[in-house]
């Protein structure tokens, strides 16, 4: 990634986001997975397994003939349908955000590093990391959605990870970010502490 844990000042936020309870049992081994460097990209199946492709399955799907090597980067950032996704992502969830370069994009996607900041938050941490999780997930799928339908299962994914955590729905209720009015209690409600959670 070439970003490493000293450019985090709060690393433990992202890297030890599968440890914490949110989130289901699947989505915080793939947190393991994706921070430790073992998920079972095309690139390192095709050591071991005969025949397998290398190749992207999302460019693939867009162009049968491109044949990028799905790669770590390639698939959470350089693939052309991912860039895509993220470019409507930051549009829809998180506006005015203005990812300028790469560095600035990877440190979103990464470790959800807002610009201006110099760390990350587990809020909104575990928030791109919902949405890296539903990408992984459509590429074991085999297939490339519209990003309606991958922004619908993102907050699909979310949502349960939002208000079944008091720290993180109080979080969401402070921010400023779009994406947090999805789990906003209704007008009668005037703070957080009165919702009931199993209402939501």
């Amino acid at each position: 990634m070439n970003i490493d844990r000293k450019t985090i000042l709060n690393p433990e936020l992202a890297y030890s986001m599968w440890g914490k309870q949110i989130g289901t049992n699947r989505f915080r081994t793939f947190s393991f997975k994706f921070f430790n460097n073992l998920l079972g990209l095309n690139t390192r199946v095709s050591n071991f397994v005969q025949n397998h492709s290398r190749n992207c399955q999302f460019c693939n799907l867009l162009n049968p003939a491109q044949a990028n090597d799905k790669t770590f980067i390639h698939l959470f950032m350089q693939c052309t349908v991912t860039a895509a996704w993220h470019n409507k992502f930051v549009s829809k969830f998180f506006t005015g955000l203005d990812l300028q370069n790469d560095t600035e994009r990877r440190k979103f996607f990464f470790f959800g590093i807002l610009l201006g900041e110099q760390a990350s938050t587990q809020l909104i941490s575990t928030t791109v990391q919902s949405w890296m999780f539903c990408i992984w997930e459509e590429k074991l799928r085999k297939r490339a959605p519209s990003f309606h339908t991958l922004s619908t299962l993102f907050l699909e994914n979310l949502k349960p990870m939002i208000i079944t955590s008091n720290k993180l729905y109080l979080a969401s209720f402070k921010s400023n970010s779009a994406i947090y009015r999805y789990f906003a209690p209704c007008p009668a409600m005037q703070q957080p502490h009165d919702v009931p959670l199993g209402a939501l």
